[in-house]
Parts: C-alpha cells; structure tokens; sequence
C-alpha cells in the first residue's frame, strides 16, 4: 500500500515538475489539475508513473509493473466514480492494462492491485483502522482476481461447462 501511494505521489510530483497538462479533475476555477483520482487519464498515470519509477529504479520491469498499477488504478477509480460497482470497476482496470500490454496476467495483477487499494483506502477513511482495512483489501483482491479467472478462462473450457 504504501509503495502504491508512494508511486501514486511521485507520478504526479512528476507530472507537476514537468508541466504536463492532464486532461484530469477540474478545480472550482475550471483549471486542469494533475490528481490521482478518478477523472485522471489511465494512460497518462501509467507514462507518469512508468518515468518516475525508471528514474528511481533504473529497472524497465520494475516501471513497467509501476505503470500497469497506475493505469488499472486510474481506470478503476474512474470507472467506480461512474458506476458506483467494484466489479465493473475492476474489469475496466483489466481492460486498461490488457489493451495496452496485451497480457492477461500482468493486466489481473494490476487489477487485483487497484481493488485492494481501494478497499483499503475506503475501509480506512471508514473505519480509521488498519488492520480491518488491511482484511477487507486481501478480500477485495481475492475477489478480483476470481472475477477475472471466470471471466478470461478459454471459451472451451465456459462451452463445455456449461
């Protein structure tokens, strides 16, 4: 969580730094603001996020897992504003992730990610406890990632049974 926060906080540290305009929340004077929550382009978290973590890794794994993380979250935080469903939210994240890597795994990785951290951000601002938010994000990630095994399993395997 707080590596995720952390990364979170660098992207848009980074975004601020180099004047990048997000097309993202707008402020109550209508100017564009560089925030992590929903509104913000899942792809320009991941770029943010992917330059900020290169920088301080020097690993492409590592800021490329770092990217993935953010645009799922992005995603989710968007979708969830939208809808008000964790499920539709974490298939939005997937399909963020999987339409930009093509990879299924790395895209329910990152999914499963951004459910945890927002069950756990929301448990916590609810609850102020950690260790009750720490259980609900490990349910919520579960949960995630079942969903999407049900969802992405071959279409012979649904076919045969059904």
């Amino acid at each position: 969580m707080k590596k995720t926060l952390l990364i979170c906080a660098v992207a848009i540290l980074a975004l601020g730094l180099t004047g990048t305009v997000v097309a993202c929340d707008k402020d109550a004077a209508g100017a564009k603001t560089a925030d992590a929550k929903e509104g913000c382009c899942p792809k320009a978290a991941a770029k943010a996020a992917y330059d900020a973590s290169l920088a301080d890794s020097g690993c492409a794994k590592t800021a490329q897992k770092a990217a993935n993380d953010a645009m799922a979250t992005a995603a989710y935080k968007n979708t969830y504003a939208e809808t008000g469903c964790s499920k539709s939210a974490t298939k939005a994240a997937y399909a963020a992730v999987q339409e930009a890597s093509g990879c299924s795994k790395s895209a329910t990785s990152a999914a499963a990610t951004a459910a945890k951290q927002a069950a756990y951000d929301t448990t916590y601002a609810e609850s102020g406890c950690s260790k009750t938010a720490g259980a609900a994000a490990d349910e919520a990630a579960k949960t995630a990632t079942a969903l999407l095994a049900s969802n992405t399993e071959p279409a012979s395997e649904k076919e045969t049974a059904s």
